[in-house]
């Protein structure tokens, strides 16, 4: 009989692999899935780096309307805004 696992995180690796030696089943790492494991976490990084850029330049637009608000920083035309876009 074959079971195969995916896990998605290096803590669910371990802990599956935890489980396999204290119960004395014997397994093998395929090097090809691991390959294909390492492709993914790459990919999911990539995500989380876009995702912590959107936040920056979110979390620096919320600071900039509070300066605005407050009057301590002056707000642009409307039209100068657009044709920069």
């Amino acid at each position: 009989m074959k079971l195969i696992v995916n896990p998605k995180t290096r803590k669910q690796e371990k802990d599956i692999k935890t489980f396999l030696e204290n119960h004395s089943i014997d397994y093998i790492k395929l090097e090809e899935e691991a390959a294909v494991y390492r492709a993914r976490r790459k990919s999911v990084s990539k995500k989380a780096k876009a995702t912590g850029k959107l936040k920056d330049e979110i979390k620096e637009a919320v600071k900039e309307m509070r300066l605005i608000r407050s009057g301590k920083k002056r707000a642009r035309n409307a039209e100068d805004f657009l044709n920069e876009l």
